[in-house]
């Protein structure tokens, strides 16, 4: 069996509050929980919630079915 094998590059952080700068590119995108509470200017990652892929990841991050939800996590 061949392994293929893929490199991922994750860039940028956005929070609830940055979500218009969010990219309008296609990719692959995760939702987390963090807590922002312990150094300003840095969060920290609690929990993995949700991993998605969209042609365009800020509309379909800010009209996501679950988007609300994720802000009560």
């Amino acid at each position: 069996m061949n392994t293929q094998k893929y490199n991922l590059s994750f860039t940028g952080y956005y929070s609830d509050k940055d979500k218009s700068k969010l990219p309008t590119h296609s990719g692959i995108y995760c939702v987390y929980a963090g807590d922002s509470s312990l150094v300003k200017g840095e969060v920290a990652i609690a929990k993995l919630i949700y991993i998605g892929e969209s042609e365009n990841i800020k509309d379909r991050v800010v009209s996501h079915g679950q988007y609300n939800d994720w802000k009560t996590i």
